[in-house]
């Protein structure tokens, strides 16, 4: 049996409270099997999980990604704000909902790229996916070194990178970043992270 992991760790009470009612609003109106909880909140997991202390910071949104736009009722909307719908093109959509109560944004991702690994997270009677923590490390690296040197790029991205750095397998995230074989960017993760330094600069 695959273990689980408790999902809200590492918050305030108040952060905590926030997330809870959010996650409890939401997932009536999502096909749990086909989602999966990704970026900051999945940084934040990982990282207190390995007993790494995360940066201070106001918690105001929740990333998830879902294999299809189906796996959104259309009734989310009874409950939540809808801020922005990019409807599917290419097998590629985006949805952002705002918590009138919580005030939290949530972003939901189409299934790109897909999960090369992911963890099991307890919330409630759901037992969710969550990215892995060598899997958002790719991630988050991507998206950083793909960014050229004339945009402007979030500075807790390079700070999340970091510290993703010092919990992970490094070898198995070289493999998930080959394995992407991604179209933009380097050939390799360490070269991508170098990059990403570059670009921090």
């Amino acid at each position: 049996m695959e273990k689980s992991y408790q999902l809200i760790t590492g918050f305030s009470i108040s952060d905590a409270k926030r997330i809870k009612t959010h996650l409890t609003k939401l997932l009536p109106y999502i096909n749990t099997k086909k989602m999966a909880i990704v970026g900051g909140l999945a940084i934040r997991f990982h990282l207190t999980k390995a007993g790494i202390s995360y940066p201070v910071r106001p918690f105001n949104d929740l990333d998830l990604m879902v294999q299809d736009v189906s796996d959104v009722s259309s009734d989310v909307s009874e409950e939540f704000l809808v801020y922005h719908y990019h409807p599917p093109k290419d097998g590629s959509f985006y949805i952002v909902l705002v918590d009138p109560v919580s005030k939290t944004k949530l972003d939901i991702f189409n299934w790109d790229p897909p999960l090369e690994e992911s963890i099991i997270v307890d919330f409630n009677r759901y037992k969710l996916k969550m990215r892995g923590a060598e899997d958002q490390l790719v991630k988050t690296v991507y998206d950083i070194q793909r960014i050229s040197k004339d945009k402007k790029v979030d500075p807790k991205q390079f700070e999340d990178t970091k510290l993703l750095m010092q919990i992970v397998d490094f070898k198995k995230a070289g493999k998930i970043w080959r394995k992407r074989n991604f179209k933009e960017g380097t050939s390799t993760l360490q070269e991508a992270i170098e990059r990403a330094n570059e670009i921090a600069k």
